[in-house]
């Protein structure tokens, strides 16, 4: 059965993967504002599956983080600027996300928890 981000606890979701890594520090995003984002995502990465799958992921995971930069009550500008960052950010992971993910088999949600520890 494919594991889902619902069955997570909050406090599991707030703690799971490493955030956005050391990829956000180098766009300079702020790292609160897309946490939750790259969280999710590290999830989906760990959780596996198909390059439709990763593909998936990768999309759901450019569409929040432009969502919580819209909601994020910044200024207009500010919210162009972390755009076009969370635009790079996306590609970046386009790009080089393969080695992290998880092709094959779903993972249960709790060998994806016992992956998160690791």
């Amino acid at each position: 059965m494919k594991a889902k981000w619902s069955q997570l606890t909050k406090e599991q979701q707030d703690t799971f993967g490493n955030g956005c890594g050391l990829n956000i520090r180098l766009l300079n995003l702020k790292d609160k504002l897309l946490t939750a984002s790259c969280r999710h995502h590290d999830f989906n990465y760990a959780r596996g599956g198909t390059k439709e799958d990763r593909f998936k992921a990768d999309s759901d995971f450019l569409v929040a983080m432009l969502r919580d930069i819209q909601e994020s009550g910044m200024v207009l500008i500010e919210r162009q600027r972390y755009t076009r960052r969370a635009i790079i950010f996306y590609i970046l992971v386009r790009l080089f996300g393969w080695v992290a993910f998880k092709y094959g088999r779903y993972l249960s949600i709790e060998e994806v928890l016992e992956q998160d520890k690791k």
